[in-house]
């Protein structure tokens, strides 16, 4: 781990390096939760070490481990004896960590030269964690290309020592070390092994002071915490660097490495994974339910849709409820701990402040009907949502409500929801939301030109046609003859374009398309370099749900005996309107812009010049979004 901390310090670089990778992430972990700590000059405590703010993960290796995370925070109080357990539980941990997927080195440096410090400047954030710093060097250079990974190496640690110390901030780097075997003789015994760091030289001189971690031999009882941490911080108190910092920060370091190293590592609670692989499973579902009943451009919102059908099922009993755990691919899963599952999701998706999601829950019952306050505060604070009772016997006045609600709660856009009432309607459920999309890397308008897109073979359209040369995730896929391209933003999602062959319909791809199989296509994707064309485009889609979801074997919420034991008069639900907008166009944060990248010889390129699938996840959690196909991009 290589340790930056800011101007307090002799110089900004104190690294640690760790032997072997089987337990060195849960160390990283528990920096995020004990930089909530209080610090020594807020609370004049200084034995409680902390930060007394945020931090921000950088995740460069795996999808980041929430869940692993999620038991450390639940666990602070037994590992922090030393802290009153007034004052953790005064603490919430989870506000306070920002996470970040940073696929490759673009991504990371995006990252760190535009949504870091935006944190750092507005106080939310005091610790910064990359984990690690040589996974992407290592995926992104050969061995030939060691002079430009050095040139990159440079600029990754000047951009770290400016942030150190321009927002007096730790930095905190995990680094991959290399084995090196000694056998004495010839003797067949055990080999010894000695340790030095990844990326050799070029890295190791960027920092002054560098720090082993190794696991010890022996079991430390958490009882003897405070003992261990008085030797660590003894033994680190050597060290010329470490010595002139300042208490807080001095004793943050120690507690922030030690605690985590205290933690056993029993296995941890799936629930959080298994619910976004069943909402993935809903979402391809609900997805060929819909593109199966048209020949239009599709766009489905698929994460809010679960989200307002989870909320709705939370208000529900008997058979009702049974039938909604079913069709939303949620059965086996106890009703109870549905709310807090979701809300702990959300909270992830929409913890980074650049989040380029917009989007509304609503549930709209008539004025006759009361909808408890105990549903009400949970609707609001598990699920985002509203519930707001509307006179449906004056149809126009309820459709400019819901429409309003739409609009407020999307910036305006999403306009006209709902267009027709019934005034014989009883429960409404809605769900609007708004996606921009921000590449990174991005595409520069300054390359965009009319191009030829094929919506079928007879009818050709001419489309603004974006463009960039750049190193981009490919994959293609066989068995259904499709290739997969990864195009990521700046706000940790991703875009998955399936670009089906020439000879293939892009509605025979449609029916591949399930959970397994985007996981699958997600890990076979390879960095390449690559000439990317894709069309600009925005879609504008309303969907009456009531239809399709009955499809899915979701009936009875909708019928007369419909158990909805949250509202009083028992009403059922008459239609579940949805409504997604969606941007696609060379918008960016880059002050630079995206544009050409000169390569040796010229790549191949890849031109998205016919009817695609697209795919917007989360990269930290694989959480699927949204899902949609373009058959004729100059159309919503």
């Amino acid at each position: 781990m290589c340790f930056w901390t800011g101007p307090a310090e002799t110089d900004p670089s104190v690294p640690v390096r760790r032997p072997g990778t089987a337990h060195h992430r849960r160390h990283c972990l528990q920096t995020s939760p004990s930089s909530s700590s209080p610090s020594a000059t807020a609370w004049r405590v200084p034995q409680y070490g902390g930060l007394n703010s945020g931090a921000v993960y950088i995740c460069t290796e795996d999808s980041f481990p929430i869940r692993r995370l999620q038991q450390l925070i639940r666990e602070q109080s037994e590992l922090r004896s030393d802290v009153p357990s007034s004052l953790i539980s005064g603490l919430r941990f989870s506000d306070h960590v920002y996470i970040e997927h940073a696929a490759d080195l673009d991504s990371l440096q995006v990252c760190l030269s535009r949504r870091v410090p935006l944190l750092l400047a507005r106080g939310l954030v005091r610790l910064l964690v990359v984990d690690s710093v040589a996974a992407l060097f290592r995926c992104e250079f050969q061995a030939a290309d060691w002079l430009e990974r050095t040139k990159q190496l440079l600029s990754f640690s000047s951009t770290l020592h400016h942030l150190s110390l321009e927002f007096t901030t730790p930095v905190l780097c995990i680094n991959q070390v290399t084995d090196v075997f000694d056998s004495s003789g010839d003797s067949l015994g055990p080999l010894s092994s000695n340790v030095s760091p990844a990326l050799g030289l070029a890295w190791a001189n960027q920092v002054m002071v560098r720090l082993m971690m190794r696991r010890l031999h022996m079991t430390v009882a958490r009882g003897d915490q405070c003992s261990v941490l008085r030797r660590l911080e003894k033994g680190v108190r050597s060290s010329r660097v470490l010595s002139a910092m300042t208490p807080s920060i001095r004793l943050s370091l120690v507690g922030l490495l030690l605690l985590l190293s205290l933690v056993s590592s029993d296995t941890i609670d799936p629930s959080l994974e298994d619910l976004t692989n069943r909402n993935a499973d809903f979402a391809t579902r609900l997805y060929r339910a819909v593109s199966s009943r048209t020949d239009d451009n599709v766009f489905l919102s698929t994460f809010t849709l679960s989200t307002a059908l989870a909320a709705l099922l939370s208000a529900t009993s008997g058979p009702t409820q049974d039938q909604l755990l079913l069709g939303l691919s949620l059965t086996g899963l106890d009703p109870e701990t549905l709310p807090d599952l979701f809300q702990n999701l959300t909270n992830i998706l929409q913890g980074n402040p650049a989040l380029n999601l917009k989007q509304g829950v609503g549930i709209f019952p008539p004025q006759s009907f009361q909808v408890s306050s105990s549903y009400l505060d949970l609707l609001q604070t598990r699920f985002g949502g509203i519930a707001q009772s509307l006179a449906y016997t004056v149809p126009q006045e309820a459709i400019d409500t819901i429409n309003r609600w739409a609009q407020d709660q999307t910036g305006d856009k999403v306009q006209e929801l709902v267009t027709h009432l019934d005034p014989q309607t009883q429960l409404l459920l809605a769900t609007a939301t708004y996606y921009q999309t921000h590449f990174s890397p991005s595409f520069n308008s300054s390359s965009t030109q009319d191009e030829r897109f094929y919506v079928d073979k007879y009818h050709v359209v001419m489309v603004p046609m974006m463009f960039r040369a750049d190193k981009y995730f490919l994959a293609y896929d066989r068995s259904v003859k499709v290739g997969v391209l990864k195009l990521p933003m700046t706000d940790g999602a991703a875009m998955l374009v399936l670009l089906p062959d020439e000879e293939v319909d892009v509605t025979a791809v449609e029916e591949e398309v399930t959970a397994e199989k985007i996981k699958a296509w997600i890990r076979q994707l390879k960095k390449t370099r690559l000439e990317v064309q894709l069309p600009r485009f925005l879609l504008e889609q309303s969907y009456a749900l009531r239809d399709i979801l009955q499809t899915l074997d979701i009936t009875k919420v909708f019928q007369d005996d419909a158990e909805i034991i949250n509202m009083d008069g028992v009403p059922k639900l008459t239609q579940v309107y949805h409504k997604s907008v969606m941007s696609v166009d060379e918008t960016s944060d880059d002050t630079t812009g995206g544009g050409v990248n000169v390569f040796s010889s010229l790549p191949p390129r890849l031109t998205v010049n016919r009817p695609f699938i697209f795919i917007i996840y989360h990269q930290t959690t694989g959480s699927v979004l949204s899902m949609g196909r373009v058959i004729d991009p100059t159309k919503k």
